[in-house]
């Protein structure tokens, strides 16, 4: 997925979701990580700030499968 942060649009991988789904952490450019709540993320893309093909179900089907492959 691509996020816009501090003004500049930034590609982002996922690496983790926890398992409630609530919180999630992406790798960036380099070394560096982001971290995120799942509200936060939705709220990005409401406000066009996060670029998917569907970004609600994007996030879903990424914690739905961490979640599945834990049990």
């Amino acid at each position: 997925m691509t996020l816009q942060l501090h003004g500049e649009w930034t590609d982002l991988q996922l690496l983790w979701v926890s398992d409630n789904g609530y919180f999630l952490l992406f790798a960036g450019a380099g070394d560096a990580t982001q971290s995120f709540t799942r509200k936060a993320l939705e709220k990005m893309a409401t406000q066009g700030l996060l670029r998917t093909a569907d970004a609600s179900s994007v996030l879903q089907r990424a914690g739905d499968e961490l979640i599945r492959r834990r049990q």
